[in-house]
C-alpha cells in the first residue's frame, strides 16, 4: 500500500517556512506533523531492516522538509553525497539553526526590544513569536530576565491597551511580574 500524509487543517495550525529565525516554531510543528504521520522515525532512527515502506516514506518526508525550508536554508543540506537521509538532513538543519551566533543573537535582542504589538489581528501569534524569540536567546546564554520581559511586553503594547498597562504596573511590586500574568491580562483584556 502507498504510504499517504496528511496535513493540518486549513485555517488552524499554519507551518512556517524554515527562515533559519524561526526555528523553535518551525521546529514544534514538524515534529508534530511527523508525529501525526507515523514519519518521526525517518528524521531521529536509521532504515531498519524490516520496514519494506521506508524509502517511500523517506522521499515523503525529504518533500516536506524542502517544502518548509526556504531556498537558501535547503541548499545547505541538500547535497545527497553529503546528506543522504533525513536524519542527517534533519541533523544538520538542527546544527545550523538551534543554536545562534552573535549576529543573530543582536537581531533577536533587536526584534524583541523594539517589538510593537498590532492590535488589529490576534495577539496571541505576536506574543506567541516574542516568547520564541526570547527562548531561543536563553538557550543561547542570552538570558533576559522575567522582569525584564514583562517590562518588554508591557512596552510593545498598542496605545488602546495603556489602559491595561497602568493597571498591570500599579497592581504591585515588580517582583510580583511575570510575563505569563501579564499576557493572560493582555488576551483577556484582548477578549
Amino acid at each position: 500500500m502507498a504510504p499517504s500524509i496528511s496535513f493540518p487543517l486549513s485555517g488552524s495550525a499554519m507551518i512556517e517556512t524554515l527562515d533559519g529565525s524561526n526555528w523553535p516554531t518551525w521546529l514544534s510543528c514538524m515534529i508534530a506533523l511527523f508525529c501525526m504521520n507515523g514519519l518521526k522515525t525517518h528524521i531521529s532512527d536509521t532504515k531498519p531492516a524490516s520496514d519494506k515502506d521506508w524509502d517511500a516514506c523517506e522521499e515523503m518526508v525529504l518533500g516536506i522538509l524542502e517544502m518548509y525550508c526556504q531556498k537558501d536554508v535547503w541548499t545547505s543540506v541538500s547535497d545527497n553525497s553529503t546528506f543522504g537521509t533525513c536524519k542527517s538532513k534533519w541533523e544538520e538543519l538542527q546544527k545550523l539553526y538551534r543554536g545562534i551566533g552573535s549576529m543573530s543573537a543582536f537581531n533577536f535582542w533587536m526584534a524583541i526590544t523594539n517589538a510593537t504589538l498590532d492590535d488589529s489581528t490576534p495577539l496571541l501569534p505576536q506574543l506567541q513569536k516574542l516568547n520564541d524569540l526570547c527562548i531561543t536567546l536563553s538557550n543561547n546564554d542570552n538570558k533576559i530576565t522575567d522582569l525584564q520581559y514583562c517590562f518588554t511586553l508591557l512596552k510593545a503594547l498598542p496605545e488602546s491597551y495603556s489602559a491595561i498597562a497602568s493597571t498591570i504596573l500599579a497592581s504591585g511590586e515588580p517582583k510580583d511580574l511575570t510575563p505569563q500574568k501579564i499576557q493572560d491580562q493582555i488576551l483577556n483584556e484582548e477578549g
